[in-house]
C-alpha cells in the first residue's frame, strides 16, 4: 500500500478526541506511544501479551481484583523475609501501572467509561467474569467498536473443549505438544518455567498489533480470540504426519537424533553426521576415517541414528564444552552448549550485545533485566521500570486517556483481513523465518517468497524425501512437508541474488514494499549490497527485519544455529529434565517457530510507527535473545542466587501438578491443584486413603511432600482410564487433561468442533488438512487458503504484473537462469 495514503488515513482516524495514535503525539523514539492498554488478566499469557504492549511504549494500566492480581503470589520469590517479591509479577507486569477494579470500576458505567477511553483490552476473563458489570465480550465488541479487544484463553470461546478447566500443564497435555516431549515410557515433560504461556502471549499481541495496524486507516477495533491450546498445537509439525501417516515416537529428543552428550564439563547438543559429513564431525571431535561405525546399506535412517548415539557420546565424553561446540560450528555444523541460566546473566555474547538491561527496585536492589529478542534502529524498547506494588497502585483520577473517536461506519463489519494491503518480500527460509511470515500472511498481508532457482528454502529438502538441489525435480521439491507446512498463502517468485539483474529487481521490489524480511546469517545481505540502507533508497517508510541465530553482531554473529541449539544455549534444555536426571534436548526444535512469533510480533511493531509516521527502520534480531527472554523470571532468581525452578513437571505454587500414569500403553494425565478445597474434592474422586493423609491437607504440606504426594497419586492414577479420570476431576472443577497422542490430536473432536484444520489442495500432493490458526478474528475462518507455492510458481505472474516486465524480458530471464520455476 503507498505509504501517503496510509498516512492520510491514520490523520483522518485519529482527529478529535484522538489522542492515541496521530503522528503529532510521536515522541521519546518508542513505537506504541500514546497506546492505551488495559489489562483484566488472572493468567501468564495474557499478561505476557500486555507486557508487549508495554515493552515498546504503551501506556498499560492492569485492573486488578480485590487482594490484587493473582500473578503476585506467584513464585520464583526474592527478597528477605515476609515481603519476598514475585519475581514472576516483577517481570509480566514491568513498566506497567496498576489500579484497583474495585474502585475504578465499581459499576458498569465506570467501567464503560474507562474503556471507552482505551485502545486495547487485554483479557483472560470469561463472561461469567464480567457478568457482574452486565457485559459480555460480544456485548463490549458491540458497544465499542473502535475497542481491539484481545481475548485469552485456555481452549477458545466456543467447542467441546470450552468450559474445561485449564493451566499450563493442562493445555500442553491437550494441545498434543506435551505428547513429543521426554523419554519414552516416562511421563511426558512439559516446557520449562513459563515458557509457553508466554509464547501464548506474544501470539496473542502479533494478532492485536495487526488490529491496531487496521484501526489506523479504518478506526475500527476488532475481537481477537486466542486459544492457548490452538497456538501450542499450531507449532507442531503435524503435517509430516498428514502427509506420510507416520506418528512420531516421545524418544529423548528430535527424530533427527540430536541429544543431550555429556562433555567433561557440561553436556553439548548436535545431530549426528550424514554420510557426507563424517570429515568434517571427525576433524572436530577427534575421530579419524576408519574410526566411525561401518554403515549398513539401505539402513533406515532412523535405525542409523540410534547405532551411532552411543559411539558420538563415548568420543564426546573427554572433551569440554568449548572444544566440541566450536569445532563443530567453525565446520559450519550446527551445535549447542547446555547452558545454565545463572551462567546466561554472564555469557559473552549476550553482554556483547547488551541484552540485559538493568531493573533498579527499591527492595531487590540493582538486577540484571532480560532484554527483547530484537533492536529497532529509530525506536527501541523501554528500559525496565519495577512492577506496581500494591501500594502505589494509581487511582482512577490519574489516567487522564482522551475518548476514542468511535469509527465513522458504526455497524459495518470489515471484510478484510487486519494486514490486508501490507505488502512483504519474503527472503526467509527454513522454520522461524517463513513460520513469521506465514502469520502475517494469514492475517492478509501479501507475501512475495524470494527463493533461487539454484538453491532454493533448504526446508524444500528433508530427510524422508532428498533432493538434489541442482536439479530439483517438480514432484520432490514442492512436496516437502517441512517447507509446506510454514508457506501457505504466500506467492513464489525466483531470483538469482547473485546477478546484477536479479538484485536490481529484488531493489524494485523493494521499493514498493513494506517490509522486507530475511533470516540469513548476517553477512549474507551485506555481501549482495541489499541491506536497509540500500533497500530504502526509494522507499523511506521501508521495515527491514533481519533475525539470525545470533544476531548482527557479537562472537557468535558469524554461526549457524537452529531450534535445537538455541534451546540448548538458552538454559531451556538445562530445565528441561525429570527431578535427578541429566539436561534434555525438546521434542522438536520448538524454539524456532516460538521465537519466529517474536520475529512477526518485532515486524508488526516496526510496521505500525511506519504507518503513522512514514519513518521506516531495520530491526536486529535473534533467537538467542528471544529465547533467553522467555525465562524472565528465573533469570530474576539466578540473579538473587536462588534456583528455585523446578526441574520436570513440578510447580513452585501447586501441588500436585505433574502428569501420572494410567491404564494402557503410554496413557498420561495431566492434573494441576491450586486450592486446599479442590484438593478435598479430587481426595473424595480417589477414595484412596494414602491421598487422604492429614500431611496433604494444607497446600504448605503438599508443597513440602511434592515427591511423595506425586508417587501416591500415581498409584492412584496408575490403574484408572485416562478419558474417564479427567472427565470426573473436570466436573469437580480441578484442571486436569490426557496427554493426547498425535494420532488422537488428528481426530480431536474440540478441534473438529471449530473447524480448526484446514484444508488445502496442492497440485503436486493433494489436499490435506493443514494446521490452522492459533487466534480468531473477522474473516480469517472464512478467507480461503493459497497453497504453499511451487518453486518460482508466480514468477512470470509477479514479474509482469509487479515490475512491469514484457513477456520477452521475462523469457529472456528465464533463459539466462535469473528466474526460473519448478512447476512440472
Amino acid at each position: 500500500m503507498r505509504r501517503e495514503a496510509t498516512l492520510c488515513a491514520a490523520a483522518a482516524t485519529c482527529g478529535a478526541g484522538s489522542e492515541i495514535i496521530g503522528p503529532m503525539d510521536v515522541g521519546g523514539r518508542t513505537a506504541l506511544k500514546g497506546v492505551r492498554v488495559l489489562e483484566l488478566a488472572d493468567g501468564v499469557a495474557a499478561a505476557y501479551c500486555a507486557r508487549q504492549f508495554a515493552l515498546w511504549g504503551a501506556d498499560v494500566v492492569v485492573l486488578e481484583r480485590e487482594g490484587g492480581s493473582r500473578l503476585r503470589r506467584m513464585g520464583p520469590r526474592g527478597g528477605e523475609g515476609a515481603a519476598r517479591e514475585s519475581l514472576l509479577w516483577q517481570f509480566v507486569a514491568a513498566n506497567k501501572r496498576a489500579m484497583p477494579l474495585s474502585s475504578a470500576c465499581p459499576d458498569e458505567d465506570a467501567l464503560l467509561d474507562l474503556l471507552r477511553r482505551t485502545d486495547v483490552l487485554v483479557t483472560d476473563w470469561s463472561d461469567a467474569d464480567l457478568e457482574r458489570w452486565g457485559l459480555t465480550l460480544d456485548g463490549l465488541r458491540e458497544r465499542l467498536p473502535g475497542l481491539v479487544l484481545v481475548s485469552v484463553s485456555p481452549f477458545g470461546l466456543n467447542g467441546s473443549y470450552a468450559c474445561l478447566f485449564g493451566s499450563e500443564l493442562v493445555v500442553q497435555a491437550l494441545s498434543g505438544y506435551a505428547f513429543f516431549n521426554g523419554e519414552k515410557r516416562s511421563p511426558p515433560l512439559k516446557a520449562p518455567g513459563h515458557i509457553l504461556g508466554y509464547t501464548c502471549g506474544v501470539c496473542a499481541f502479533v494478532a492485536a498489533a495487526a488490529a491496531l495496524i487496521a484501526r489506523l486507516g479504518s478506526g475500527r477495533g476488532n475481537l481477537v480470540e486466542v486459544s492457548e491450546m490452538e497456538t501450542l498445537t499450531a507449532i507442531l509439525p503435524l503435517l509430516r504426519i498428514e502427509y506420510t501417516g507416520v506418528h512420531p515416537e516421545r524418544d529423548s529428543g528430535p527424530s533427527t537424533g540430536v541429544r543431550a552428550h555429556r562433555c567433561r564439563d557440561g553436556w553439548v547438543t548436535f545431530v549426528p553426521p550424514p554420510a557426507d559429513q563424517l570429515g568434517d564431525y571427525g576433524a572436530a571431535l577427534g575421530v579419524d576415517d576408519g574410526e566411525w561405525p561401518r554403515s549398513v546399506k539401505g539402513e533406515d535412517p532412523v535405525a542409523r541414528v540410534r547405532r551411532l548415539l552411543p559411539f558420538l557420546a563415548g568420543r564426546v565424553r573427554e572433551k569440554t564444552m568449548d572444544e566440541v561446540f566450536h569445532g563443530l560450528l567453525e565446520r559450519k555444523i550446527v551445535c549447542g552448549k547446555v547452558v545454565k541460566p545463572v551462567d546466561l546473566l554472564a555469557e559473552e555474547h549476550l553482554a556483547a550485545r547488551g541484552f540485559f538491561q538493568t531493573l533498579d527496585h527499591s527492595r531487590l536492589g540493582e538486577l540484571p533485566f532480560a532484554g527483547p529478542g530484537a533492536r529497532l534502529d529509530l525506536t527501541d524498547a523501554v528500559p525496565p521500570a519495577p512492577a506496581p506494588a500494591v501500594r502505589e497502585q494509581v487511582e482512577p483520577s490519574a489516567v487522564d486517556w482522551q475518548p476514542v473517536e468511535p469509527p465513522a461506519a458504526v455497524g459495518e463489519e470489515s471484510e478484510s483481513l487486519p494486514l490486508a494491503g501490507v505488502e512483504i518480500v519474503d527472503l526467509t527460509q527454513a522454520w522461524i523465518g517463513p513460520f513469521a511470515t506465514m502469520l502475517l500472511a494469514d492475517l492478509g498481508a501479501s507475501v512475495i517468497k524470494i527463493e533461487s532457482r539454484q538453491r532454493p528454502d533448504v526446508w524444500r529438502r528433508w530427510l524422508a524425501s532428498p533432493v538434489p538441489m541442482a536439479n530439483p525435480p517438480p514432484g520432490l521439491v514442492n512436496s516437502s512437508p517441512n517447507y509446506n507446512s510454514v508457506n501457505r498463502n504466500k506467492r513464489s517468485l525466483c531470483l538469482d541474488l547473485k546477478t546484477e539483474e536479479g538484485k536490481d529487481l529484488l531493489l524494485r521490489l523493494a521499493a514498493g514494499a513494506d517490509v522486507v524480511m530475511e533470516n540469513f546469517t548476517p553477512r549474507v545481505m551485506e555481501r549482495f549490497g541489499l541491506e536497509w540502507p540500500q533497500l530504502s533508497v526509494e522507499n523511506p517508510g521501508l521495515v527491514v527485519t533481519h533475525w539470525s541465530g545470533f544476531g548482527k553482531t557479537g562472537p557468535l554473529s558469524d554461526y549457524k544455529a537452529n531450534g535445537t541449539s538455541i534451546e540448548a544455549l538458552a538454559g531451556w534444555d538445562w530445565l528441561h529434565r525429570y527431578p535427578d536426571g541429566d539436561p534434555m534436548v525438546m521434542g522438536f526444535y520448538q524454539a524456532d517457530a516460538i521465537t519466529g512469533m517474536q520475529m512477526a510480533a518485532t515486524t508488526l511493531v516496526a510496521l505500525f510507527h511506519s504507518r503513522r509516521t512514514g519513518e521506516g527502520q531495520s530491526i536486529d534480531g535473534s533467537m538467542i535473545e528471544a529465547a533467553v527472554g522467555y525465562l524472565g523470571e528465573v533469570l530474576l532468581d539466578a540473579a538473587l542466587g536462588g534456583e528455585q525452578s523446578p526441574p520436570g513437571n513440578g510447580d513452585l505454587d501447586l501441588a500436585p501438578h505433574g502428569v501420572y500414569p494410567c491404564a494402557g500403553d503410554d496413557r498420561w494425565i495431566a492434573v494441576a491443584v491450586e486450592s486446599d478445597e479442590l484438593w478435598r474434592r479430587l481426595v473424595a474422586i480417589s477414595g484412596s486413603g494414602t491421598l487422604a493423609d492429614p500431611a496433604f491437607d494444607r497446600h504448605a504440606d503438599r508443597i513440602a511432600n511434592a515427591e511423595k504426594l506425586d508417587e501416591a497419586i500415581a498409584e492412584w492414577t496408575r490403574t484408572r482410564q485416562a478419558e474417564h479420570l479427567m472427565e470426573r476431576l473436570q466436573a469437580a472443577g480441578i484442571a486436569a487433561g490426557v496427554v493426547r497422542t498425535t494420532a488422537e490430536l488428528m481426530e480431536c473432536s474440540h478441534l473438529k468442533r471449530r473447524c480448526w484444520f484446514r484444508r488445502i489442495e496442492h497440485a503436486d500432493v493433494g489436499e490435506h488438512r493443514y494446521a490452522g490458526h492459533p487466534w480468531r478474528m473477522d474473516g480469517l475462518l472464512e478467507r480461503s487458503d493459497l497453497p504453499p507455492p511451487r518453486l518460482g510458481e508466480h514468477s512470470r505472474e509477479l514479474l509482469r504484473e509487479r515490475l512491469g516486465l514484457s513477456d520477452a524480458e521475462i523469457d529472456d530471464l528465464f533463459d539466462r537462469g535469473v528466474t526460473g520455476a519448478v512447476v512440472s
